[in-house]
């Protein structure tokens, strides 16, 4: 195995794991009061929310590049964070001990703070604080031998004072330990570092050079290749030269189009030109090579992440892959179907969170079955007969009777439930003591069937053959049966009920119960009418999956769950002697919804979480 090492520009590493909004001395300080009162005239502004790199910047990048990360007009994502729910929050001081907790155990993880000597002669943070502008990053293959070359691009912004002492003083730390020349390019100056006896076989070589207020800093293996890629982000800044830039990538702008927006910070990577590069350094096995050209994988030029912030409660997280039409996975997006509406109206009005979703499992069996017998003919057909035997045998066919029953479409819901009920479904006893948890939550979840009568028979069935019937037991409820199969020793049971076109399961019978109600009283009030649903709900309908859910009702569940942990892990876990602040400390912070949806394009497949 080749030790792949990058020497001596250890000291750059911190760098890249450091976020644009933390202090320079660790986590986020609680701001003072005179900042608080700012945050709130800075809502009232309606501070806007940073958007992705512009072109001129993108242009500065190789086109070819096979990786890029984008962090875009730094001040603005600050002032979006100080006006953010999330980030006040995280810094409010019931919840500030958590936070500082985790973040020590993070840097005890990494290792941070240990190293040669001198590596932190230079704060990382403070370098992300004197960025006003943006940082920007790729890789991209240099030489005939496909030699990996990386690149950052800072453009500190109109106050670069503080960014070009520091600097400075960087540069000065990576010549401590490596040979230093220059060159000269246009009339830029190219200031390079070779490493001195380092045995690297990746990179041995970093140019760093400032061009019409743009830093630049590349690294390659070998003086010409690191030499050339300097040249080609000075040509891009400048207009001149024939070399495309990463504006002019239609895979990096068909990605941006597939997402949707575009965020302030954003990755980009080309993974078919990384597979195919790893082909040819003869890197792959034969077998995963067809494996991964069976699945498409060499033919998707982009997976895409993006992430954005802004004021109130606004956060986005998207990541977004290319499926090209000639591959098997393109296929699963025929397998998504349009947003099952309908099952909403079988969910109370009243519901803390929703969720509809489309996907057709029983095509995917179908679809798997096929690739089977097309790919691998010496094993389907023993394969085929294991199945076609076991129903015969057991007098289960679970693909006729169950799987070709589905028309997939599914649904779930929670709501509030009688606190005896959450306790006995989620532990009972465990949670004793967890003051923040909603321990008065619970949910169900609605399959959508084709023949609920031979689904219900097969159930039976099964059933009946594992033996349980001594624990089953039944009531009738608005003209239908619900049936519950209880636990051996009390706790956790199952309630489940059919209807015409559906089966309702959960471990709360009042959620069972209540949609139920809903299905026989087509005018109830259901989750379609609630507005925090349907304003939501109304631009996602032709999305396959989509789930909303009250901030404050899973931010209460989940520090609750904390409270637990920390209660039960003792002092040497970070969740030790945690507290868990006050419920009505999340109210204060938040009133919004939790978005959660899978998206689809023509030859594109996203997920995407937000919340507003």
């Amino acid at each position: 195995m080749r030790a792949h090492r990058i020497l001596p520009f250890a000291c750059l590493a911190p760098l890249a794991a450091a976020a644009p909004f933390q202090e320079p001395a660790g986590p986020p300080a609680a701001p003072p009061p005179e900042a608080e009162a700012a945050v709130v005239e800075a809502e009232e502004e309606e501070i806007p929310r940073p958007g992705g790199a512009p072109a001129e910047l993108l242009h500065c990048l190789p086109g070819d590049a096979v990786w890029v990360v984008s962090a875009h007009d730094l001040d603005g994502v600050r002032a979006a964070a100080e006006g953010n729910a999330w980030f006040r929050f995280l810094r409010d001081e019931q919840v500030r001990p958590l936070v500082d907790a985790l973040w020590d155990e993070l840097e005890s993880g990494t290792g941070s703070g240990e190293g040669e000597e001198g590596v932190h002669d230079v704060d990382p943070y403070e370098v992300l604080e004197s960025i006003h502008g943006s940082v920007l990053a790729f890789l991209v293959p240099v030489g005939e031998g496909l030699e990996p070359g990386f690149g950052l691009v800072v453009d500190p912004g109109e106050d670069s004072a503080a960014f070009a002492s520091l600097h400075a003083r960087l540069m000065e730390q990576v010549g401590r330990d490596a040979g230093v020349s220059t060159d000269s390019y246009e009339e830029v100056e190219l200031v390079v570092f070779e490493s001195r006896g380092a045995d690297s076989d990746v990179i041995d070589t970093l140019t760093s050079f400032e061009v019409d207020g743009l830093y630049g800093l590349v690294g390659s293996r070998g003086v010409q290749n690191t030499l050339d890629l300097a040249q080609g982000v000075v040509d891009r800044r400048r207009g001149t030269g024939d070399s495309e830039g990463m504006d002019t990538n239609p895979w990096f702008a068909g990605a941006r189009g597939a997402a949707g927006t575009t965020e302030a910070f954003e990755m980009f990577l080309d993974l078919g030109r990384v597979l195919d590069m790893t082909v040819e350094l003869e890197e792959m096995a034969e077998e995963e090579r067809d494996t991964l050209d069976l699945l498409g994988l060499f033919d998707t030029r982009w997976v895409y992440a993006s992430a954005g912030v802004g004021a109130g409660e606004d956060l986005d997280l998207g990541l977004h892959v290319h499926m090209p039409r000639t591959g098997a996975l393109h296929a699963m997006l025929d397998l998504f179907g349009p947003l099952p509406l309908g099952m909403g109206r079988l969910m109370p009005r009243d519901s803390s969170s929703v969720g509809l979703f489309s996907f057709d499992v029983w095509g995917l069996y179908r679809g798997v079955m096929d690739l089977m017998e097309d790919h691998y003919p010496d094993e389907y057909p023993q394969m085929r007969e294991q199945i076609d035997g076991m129903a015969q045998m057991t007098g289960l066919d679970f693909e006729n009777d169950l799987l070709a029953q589905l028309t997939g479409e599914f649904g779930s819901f929670s709501m509030e439930v009688p606190e005896e009920e959450s306790l006995m479904g989620v532990g009972g006893a465990l949670l004793m003591g967890a003051g923040a948890l909603d321990t008065s939550m619970g949910g169900a979840t609605i399959v959508g069937l084709k023949d609920s009568g031979l689904v219900a028979e097969f159930l039976d069935r099964a059933l009946a053959m594992a033996g349980v019937d001594p624990l089953l037991q039944t009531e009738e409820f608005e003209g239908a049966r619900i049936h519950h199969l209880a636990a051996p020793e009390g706790g956790l049971g199952v309630w489940w009920a059919f209807l015409d076109d559906s089966l309702v399961f959960s471990f709360y019978p009042t959620a069972v119960r209540s949609a139920l109600g809903n299905a026989n009283s087509p005018d109830a009030p259901s989750a379609l009418d609630n507005e925090r649903f349907s304003a939501a709900l109304q631009p996602l309908t032709r999305q396959p999956v989509v789930s909303l859910t009250d901030t404050r009702t899973y931010l209460r569940t989940m520090l609750g769950f904390g409270d637990m942990l920390g209660q039960a892990a003792g002092a040497g876990s970070p969740l030790g002697g945690f507290d868990a602040p006050e419920a009505s400390l999340v109210d204060e912070y938040f009133s919004g919804t939790m978005l959660f949806a899978v998206q689809r394009g023509p030859e594109s497949f996203g997920l995407r979480f937000s919340t507003f």
